[in-house]
């Protein structure tokens, strides 16, 4: 399997640096050389994946309330009825 270099002094050592690029208000990471700097490239600051697991847990957290809810008010509109 290849090595990762780096573009500019073929170094086989990153690193990753947080910045928050000028007029911008989100942070970033670069992946760069650890002995030139060279940037190599640039990711997210957050860890998007667990942001959406995150977040599919809540919904099936409220889908399970809702289902709740459902049962209830179909209990309640059957004694209602009565």
């Amino acid at each position: 399997m290849a090595s990762s270099k780096c573009p500019s002094c073929s170094n086989q050592s990153f690193e990753l640096v947080e910045l928050i690029p000028s007029g911008s208000s989100y942070k970033m990471n670069s992946i760069q050389c650890s002995h030139c700097g060279a940037v190599a490239g640039i990711v997210d600051y957050t860890n998007t994946e667990y942001l959406i697991n995150k977040q599919s847990k809540e919904i099936n957290e409220i889908h399970s309330s809702l289902d709740i809810i459902n049962r209830n008010l179909r209990s309640i509109i059957g004694l209602l009825k009565k």
